[in-house]
């Protein structure tokens, strides 16, 4: 599928010309992530950083309020990965998953992971296609960025 970029094969995305200050950027605000050497993709998706009220850890008596804030989340992220132009019919997959937390704080990944269920959901839907396709798919704990994000590395899918 053609990407816009005359078929060119990239390995970093377009970046952010403005240095990151040491509290980093606002997600949404034209962050652009750091890149690992060597790492190939073909699309950056910045997405909000999770509401601590999907945190498998967070406790309330109050459901529908999580539930409210599971659907709030899970439509800006598709929101923002449409806005991206991650589509459907653009034959990509979802490569990578670096979280940005909002601060120092020691995260656990399988909490991160969970958290991120909805904007996950989002993001398939974006794209058209089913999340089970992202099963499997690796994550890592980036740097830290002013309100949090999370990115998601796309790649296109040969064929």
């Amino acid at each position: 599928a053609a990407l816009g970029n005359g078929g060119a094969d990239m390995t970093t995305p377009k970046q952010n010309t403005a240095p990151l200050t040491e509290r980093g950027q606002q997600a949404g605000d034209g962050f652009s992530p750091p890149v690992a050497p060597g790492l190939r993709f073909s699309m950056s998706v910045t997405l909000p950083w999770p509401p601590a009220q999907l945190s498998p850890n967070f406790r309330t008596r109050r459901h529908s309020y999580v539930s409210r804030k599971r659907k709030e989340y899970r439509q800006a992220c598709a929101d923002a990965a449409w806005r991206t132009g991650a589509r459907p019919g653009r034959d990509l997959r979802l490569a990578k998953i670096v979280f940005h937390p909002p601060d120092a704080r020691n995260r656990d990944d399988d909490n991160l992971t969970a958290a991120f269920k909805a904007g996950r959901d989002g993001l398939a839907e974006a794209m058209g296609v089913d999340d089970a396709t992202f099963n499997g798919v690796p994550h890592e704990i980036g740097a830290i960025v002013k309100g949090g994000a999370v990115v998601a590395l796309l790649e296109e899918i040969p064929g």
